[in-house]
């Protein structure tokens, strides 16, 4: 999970259906749905809001926060445009033990939230690719573990895998010269500015944002 910063201002066609439809505006209703979806997936890099899989429009789904249907559904949230983020669709039809992200998620509530910078800071990926919240700290470390279930086996070898390799590349860049702060940050930034960013990209950006305020001291 990585922080995700929202385009401004908000879709035009998102905001006109919302003013002139009333109570009858729906996001089922929408018919500008895979703009909105282009732009979003666009905003997050084309990685899953949760998992940072790579996702296209073809295998996403427009997540919504706070859930539109159930107990502690917010109907009258679902064309906000704060309230929507892109998710994967790859564990649609898995056992429950195997589904993450949206799927997983389904009607819950969740308090962890990739569009507030303070949450994704607290962030930690340990060596074996296991994902943590400060020092697993509650609620967030059960959204982590349970709503989410993105410490699935898959996704902690994964993750693992993409900062070994990710590792390996600046090794075979760099040999045996000082990785300076500045060359760290070059490639961070180059990364970031990427259209379509690498699949699990936050976990070595954590490793990079580490780095570099290290070698700054």
């Amino acid at each position: 999970m990585r922080y995700v910063e929202k385009s401004q201002p908000e879709p035009r066609k998102l905001l006109e259906y919302r003013e002139s439809g009333g109570d009858e505006a729906s996001w089922d209703g929408f018919p500008e749905k895979d703009k909105v979806r282009e732009l979003l997936l666009k905003d997050q890099g084309y990685l899953c809001c949760y998992c940072m899989r790579s996702i296209d429009i073809s295998e996403m789904k427009a997540e919504h926060y706070r859930p539109r249907r159930g107990p502690s559904g917010a109907p009258e949230r679902q064309l906000d445009w704060s309230n929507l983020l892109a998710a994967c669709d790859k564990s649609r039809g898995m056992k429950r033990t195997q589904q993450t992200c949206d799927t997983r998620k389904s009607d819950d509530l969740i308090t962890i939230d990739p569009q507030r910078k303070s949450h994704i800071e607290k962030l930690r990926y340990l060596p074996n690719g296991k994902l943590v919240y400060g020092r697993e700290e509650e609620p967030f470390q059960s959204d982590i573990n349970d709503r989410l279930n993105l410490n699935s086996g898959i996704l902690v070898r994964n993750r693992k895998a993409a900062l070994d390799s990710f590792l390996d590349s600046m090794r075979s860049k760099l040999g045996k010269k000082s990785w300076s702060a500045r060359k760290l940050e070059k490639k961070l930034n180059a990364q970031r500015n990427s259209t379509k960013l690498p699949e699990y990209f936050g976990v070595y950006e954590k490793w990079l944002e580490k780095e570099i305020e290290r070698r700054r001291r």
